[in-house]
Order: C-alpha cells, then structure tokens, then sequence
C-alpha cells in the first residue's frame, strides 16, 4: 500500500500539531529502536489503527496510523503519542477483543507462524481464528474460556519476541515472561533455551538480558554464567524445531495460478505423501473454479495452502474497465464465501496491479500483490528461481506449474528451502 508525499507530509503535521506543548517521541523517527517500534505499532493496532505490518520499523503507514490516534485522543503536555497509546491499550486489557479489519489479518498472520491456524488470511473473524488462539494460548500455559484483550497482548506479546529473536534485537525479560513461552515463541527446544540461560535455575527476572544464540555456557559442579558475548546467530547446522531460523535459509513464496483440477490434484497429493511440515503453497483461483471445484478447494485450505483471488471468470482483470473489474471481484468475493465460508486476503495475477484496480481490489477487501517473477513456460529451473529470489513471490502459471510436486519438494529440502505464503510476505517476515 503507497502513501503520496502530501499524506505523509499531513501525517506528520497533525503529529505535530496534535502533541504541540508535549515532549517528542524519538520513536518516530526512522532510526527509533525496533523492539520498541513494535509495541508501539501493536498498540496501535489493538486501538483500531492500522500501522500495517507490525515490523518494527517506523514507516510512512505507521505514522498515519499514528497521526490517526492522536487526532481522535490528543497528547497531554506530560506524556508522548507513543505512552498515551500504550496506556490505552494495556487499559483494554480486561475488556472483549474488538477484531478490526488490520488486527485480525495480523493476528491470523501470528497464529500461522506459531503453527496453530491453518485458515486463510482474510483480515476477517472467524471460528478458526478464535479456535486458533485458544490453541495458542493453551501451548503457553493459558486456560481461557472468553477471549480479553489480555489474551490478545500475550499473542502480540509472543510476536515482539520473535521479532526480536529474528532480527538480533536485545531482549529483556518482562513481567510474567517464561523461558517456556519464549521457546515457543522462537522455536526454539526448550531444553536449548534452558542451557543458554541458566541464570536464576531457569527462572527469568525482570530486565534479564535473554541469550537464544550461541553455545550453552561451560557448566562445572556449579552452573556459572559464561563471560563471553553471544556468538552469532546458529547456522542452519543447529537445532531447529520450526521455521523461526528461515531467514538465514533461501526462502520465497510460489504461487500456482489457475491451475487445471489434475495440477491441484497432483498438489495435494504431493503434499499428503509429505513428512512433517508439509511444505504450503498459495493457489491462486478464480471465483467460477472454486464453485465448480469446491472438494479441491477445501482440500488445500486443510492442508494448510493459501487460498487466493485472480478473478471471477479467468478474465484478465488488468484489460477490463473499471465498473467490470468491480463485477469480477464482486462475484469472486461471493464465490469464495459460498464454498469456504470466508473470502480469501489477496489477490494476484501475473501482471503488477494498477491504482484503479488496487483501489477497487481494496474496497472489496482484498490485498493485491506484486509477483517478483512470471513463469509461463515449463522449466527445469523453479528450484534454483526459488531459491535465488528470496522473500519474493515466484508465480507459475500453465505449463510451468510442475508436473510432479513430489519432485520439487524433494529438490529444495536438500537446500533447506522454507516456503513461504504471501501473508508472510505482506507481512515482511
């Protein structure tokens, strides 16, 4: 999503002019503390603003989502934007989730990372969601039969630390934390956590410094801390539970676009022969197919593949006017809603989307996306496309869509290559 100059400039303005008279926030400015950045950002989100992805980056939409609050709430003289949203959001606490638009996209976008949804990325509330979270919740320890937004700043809570974990930012231990919720968090064993933080008996403290890299300290008949810095992030060599390394191996996102029932078909059962994970693509389908195919549709999204939008009859949405455009959509909206009770997030074809169809695509609640690159023809090189275009999103489409998944599979595993879906992606993992 693009924000013109003036936008920006006006964002800041009302930052200005709404705080006037307060102290400044060095948080919002580009080199502003990224941990710090993305709890800044998750409050914002729990407030109802959208700052996008929580990154932990200062960014143009974080500063509108920003500029937003401090209109509609103001700044006191003794206190900054970012406090006044942090203590607005902590007084939520207590109170039932509301699922905005942008929270809900987010948290469905968490919950996957941490393996527990499997559903589509929609930005829309659904049984799954919720039923996700409280999974969630339970693998921390946490027993709740109603939903607070107490349970839902555990979750963002859980995301800063990978965040945090991912991006070698300093963590210190708060309130309530626990080497078994941060183990969770990073997927990391717990067993490992415990060695690299033998500190306190396995009991964090408030403020410590918590160590996830490097070598376990050297142990005697006393368990002393070592003296040595940690060493740099473990290779691909070290033990990994889960895909919270996949940023130091070759990672991307494919999607298969409008493929024929028997490329869907090979799909699933490549995946279904799969060991544990089972690598997840995205499909990208038009409305008319999933009606016509609404098994095979069902079917992916159980496998945990993403589910997205080229259209409603296959007709290329870049060539057609605006008013059409809106009619596809519209009718691919209703479609998906028939067969899965829920409309995919994105939209994506082979083309870049123009503003009038990002526009449109947007009102109609759908997240239209860029590919990075278009294969049309078949090639022997997908794998090697794959792998050397990392965090982009590599389209197949015809004849280049893979006779056998099974095959390919197999080839990027030797290279430990992560998939990753466009949801991963929006979000900037």
């Amino acid at each position: 999503m693009g924000y013109s100059t003036a936008n920006l400039l006006a964002a800041i303005l009302s930052l200005a002019l709404v705080s006037h008279g307060a102290p400044s926030d060095p948080l919002l400015t580009s080199g502003a503390p990224g941990i710090s950045v993305a709890r800044f950002q998750n409050s914002l989100l729990g407030l109802g603003y959208d700052p996008g992805p929580v990154t932990g980056r200062m960014d143009p939409q974080t500063l509108m989502a920003a500029a937003s609050f401090a209109t509609q709430y103001g700044v006191s003289s003794k206190t900054t934007i970012v406090a006044e949203a942090l203590q607005r959001f902590v007084q939520l606490s207590s109170t039932p989730i509301h699922w905005s638009g942008a929270l809900t996209l987010n948290a469905q976008v968490w919950l996957k990372r941490f393996h527990v949804y499997s559903g589509p990325l929609s930005g829309r509330p659904n049984n799954a969601t919720q039923k996700a979270l409280k999974e969630f919740l339970g693998k921390i320890g946490i027993v709740s039969k109603s939903f607070t937004g107490a349970n839902l700043r555990t979750l963002m809570h859980s995301e800063i630390i990978r965040l945090a974990f991912l991006n070698h930012w300093v963590y210190h231990a708060e309130s309530g934390d626990s080497l078994g919720q941060v183990a969770f968090s990073i997927g990391m064993p717990l067993s490992r956590l415990k060695a690299l933080n033998p500190e306190h008996h396995g009991v964090l403290w408030v403020n410590q410094v918590v160590k996830w890299s490097g070598s376990p300290p050297v142990t005697t008949n006393r368990t002393t801390a070592s003296s040595q810095p940690p060493a740099s992030l473990p290779t691909t060599s070290a033990p990994v539970s889960t895909g919270a390394l996949s940023n130091i191996r070759p990672v991307a996102a494919l999607v298969v676009l409008n493929p024929s029932t028997s490329q869907v078909a090979n799909l699933i059962q490549s995946q279904q022969h799969q060991s544990k994970p089972i690598p997840t693509l995205d499909v990208s389908l038009t409305g008319q197919w999933a009606l016509l195919h609404p098994t095979l549709v069902k079917t992916l999204t159980r496998l945990g593949d993403e589910v997205d939008v080229s259209g409603y009859s296959g007709a290329s949405l870049i060539t057609l006017p605006k008013n059409a455009v809106v009619q596809e959509l519209s009718w691919a909206s209703t479609a998906f809603k028939d067969v899965l009770g829920t409309v995919p997030g994105f939209l994506i074809d082979t083309f870049t989307p123009t503003s009038t169809l990002a526009t449109v695509a947007s009102g109609d609640g759908f997240i239209p996306i860029s590919p990075t690159v278009v294969l049309t023809h078949r090639s022997k090189n997908l794998s090697h496309v794959l792998m050397t275009h990392a965090q982009g999103v590599v389209v197949v489409t015809g004849a280049a869509i893979p006779r056998d998944f099974s095959s390919l599979f197999k080839t990027l595993s030797t290279h430990h290559f992560v998939f990753l879906t466009l949801g991963q992606v929006w979000a900037k993992q």
